[in-house]
């Protein structure tokens, strides 16, 4: 196992970061149709329910999510190239943003890739995502991406086995990149010890909530879930006759949690799961001050409301969370307007295809 301290020996150089995208604007995207009962998929743990308006609820979700910057960009594109056989020089043609969301990772791909493939399971998150795409760059987006709804588990009906050099399988020799970023953490130390169990609190008992009127599919989807992100996804095995040269890297392993919410929130016992073969590198990486953003409790109430794009958890937040627990956060970060910084627990898992 390898333990960084300084971001300087992974990063390397810069490319466009999405913090230039434009949001969509209410105007130029079809709003989906107001309906009066809640009618989520009771299969799926995570949903944007019908009756909030998907373009409202994305722009507000990129405005308070953290910015991916062209450093973690880079650190794929790189691997993706040293990991090539000496034989096979790499190629940078195609790639396939799965499970896209709003598109924005697709919009940053576009910058390196000359096509990406977009699909997710929800029509209006792909129409979301070409409308973001448009705004960003509207004399290229015929030609650079291709969308495409289907869930991640049926793809190989709609496209040619072995033709994507960059999954974010893959192409005889493709990567394949695999990322996950937790809830954000105060990383100040003082503040860590105070504030931190608080916010948990608050989170936890807002999928509490959730979680207890799931359906037992749903709610099993919610373990599942809640077992890969203990594990840092170190529950993912990669067949050695399929994959090579894996390597996996953490970030804030040491004092940050992975995850959304406990056992406790859940109902149930978290267990994580190890399938690190012999011969994966292992990378685990301090920096207190990745992704960071500065943010008082107003900013940080923002991130926790777009958690769950359900219909309801307004409501829900003024129960099982009170103004009270939002003033006694605000009172330990020093005031209501006071900002306090915040860094996140990242894992990314790097792969090539045999």
């Amino acid at each position: 196992m390898h333990r960084i301290q300084h971001r300087s020996q992974l990063y390397v150089r810069g490319i466009i970061s999405q913090q230039h995208l434009t949001p969509t604007s209410a105007t130029n995207l079809q709003r989906p149709p107001r309906r009066t009962l809640i009618a989520t998929s009771p299969h799926r743990s995570w949903e944007v329910s019908p009756n909030i308006d998907t373009t409202t609820y994305w722009n507000h979700y990129l405005r308070t999510r953290p910015t991916y910057p062209a450093s973690f960009y880079n650190q794929i594109y790189d691997y993706h190239t040293s990991a090539s056989p000496s034989s096979t020089a790499p190629t940078f043609t195609l790639a396939h943003d799965i499970g896209a969301g709003p598109g924005h990772v697709a919009q940053a791909l576009s910058h390196q890739v000359p096509h990406v493939n977009v699909s997710d399971i929800d029509p209006r998150h792909l129409t979301y995502a070409q409308h973001l795409h448009h705004t960003n760059s509207p004399s290229t987006t015929t030609t650079k991406f291709t969308y495409t709804l289907t869930r991640a588990e049926h793809l190989a009906a709609h496209f040619p086995p072995a033709t994507a050099d960059l999954i974010l399988g893959a192409l005889m020799g493709g990567t394949l990149a695999i990322s996950f970023y937790g809830l954000p953490h105060f990383s100040e130390a003082p503040y860590a010890a105070t504030c931190q169990p608080l916010l948990d609190g608050i989170v936890d008992r807002l999928y509490q909530s959730v979680i207890r009127r799931a359906t037992e599919t749903q709610r099993a989807s919610y373990k599942r879930e809640a077992d890969a992100a203990a594990s840092w996804l170190d529950s993912l095995a990669f067949a050695a006759g399929e994959w090579r040269a894996v390597r996996r890297y953490t970030w804030n392993r040491g004092w940050a949690r992975m995850g959304f919410f406990t056992g406790w929130a859940g109902g149930f016992v978290v267990e994580p799961v190890k399938r690190v073969r012999a011969g994966e590198k292992v990378v685990e990486v301090e920096d207190r001050g990745l992704w960071r953003r500065d943010w008082d409790v107003c900013q940080l109430r923002r991130f926790v409301r777009g958690l769950l794009p359900l219909e309801g958890v307004e409501g829900v937040e003024g129960g099982v969370v009170s103004r009270g627990d939002w003033g006694a956060l605000a009172a330990e970060m020093g005031g209501t307007g006071v900002k306090r910084a915040f860094s996140w627990p990242v894992v990314l898992v790097l792969a090539k295809r045999r």
